[in-house]
């Protein structure tokens, strides 16, 4: 699964969260030094060294005010959930498309499919999309297992094997395209990201399928609803 959200930037993202109180206790003890050996001396060397520090200090400091005001009133503070809740209402309103299978005959219905990224397939993946942060990849495979629980067993073993595992629910039996599937929610960390996961398992005697959604925790209530959508809409071709 290499089409998880970008490491770097979550690398980076990290570094900065580190780095800013850093910066700031660094200027912070700069200018009280100065301002203690300014009121000492009352040297103009120490006076400019006090104005210089404590510009930075400043802008931060209305900078901070500024990212407070605009976090209060941006769709992450409180009434966040609607605003979600509509964001994928209205997802859900928009007409579903089809996309084809590569390996072998099978359709899967997206809304809005326009707006989806389709991200070139890695490893096993056979279709990779995605919505903003929420990504959907479709492993189909020409291998019959037979036996779902087995089946279920092998895709725990390979998550707990590429990434640190958190959780893993207990299974939902639920029925896609006339057959019977399991699904389940996993959360893990991969390359430092903490993801959850919602699987959908189909095998037969002659054929395999995977259908997995991966985003953050905090939006994954919100993107629920189109994942389950666009899991039942799966339908198997004539092949």
């Amino acid at each position: 699964m290499d089409a998880h959200p970008s490491a770097a930037y979550e690398a980076g993202r990290m570094i900065g969260m580190i780095m800013v109180p850093v910066v700031l206790f660094i200027l912070f003890a700069a200018y009280s030094a100065s301002l203690y050996l300014l009121g000492r001396s009352r040297h103009i060397g120490w006076l400019i060294s006090t104005v210089v520090f404590s510009l930075p200090l400043a802008a931060l400091f209305i900078a901070m005010i500024f990212g407070i005001a605009v976090a209060m009133r941006s769709p992450t503070a409180p009434g966040a959930a609607t605003f979600q809740s509509h964001e994928a209402a209205d997802l859900l309103a928009a007409p579903f498309q089809p996309l084809t299978g590569r390996n072998f005959d099978y359709t899967v219905s997206v809304p809005d499919r326009d707006s989806w990224k389709t991200i070139p397939p890695s490893g096993d993946f056979d279709r990779i999309i995605a919505y903003r942060d929420l990504y959907i990849g479709i492993i189909a495979e020409r291998v019959g297992i037979g036996d779902i629980e087995r089946m279920r067993e092998f895709v725990e073993q390979t998550l707990t094997t590429n990434s640190t595992t958190r959780h893993i629910d207990s299974s939902e039996n639920l029925a896609i395209d006339g057959r019977p599937w399991v699904a389940f929610t996993a959360d893990a960390t991969r390359e430092k990201m903490h993801l959850r996961y919602r699987y959908f398992l189909y095998t037969d005697n002659r054929r395999s399928v995977q259908i997995i959604a991966w985003t953050s925790p905090a939006l994954f209530d919100r993107n629920k609803p189109v994942v389950e959508q666009i899991a039942q809409s799966f339908h198997f071709g004539k092949d």
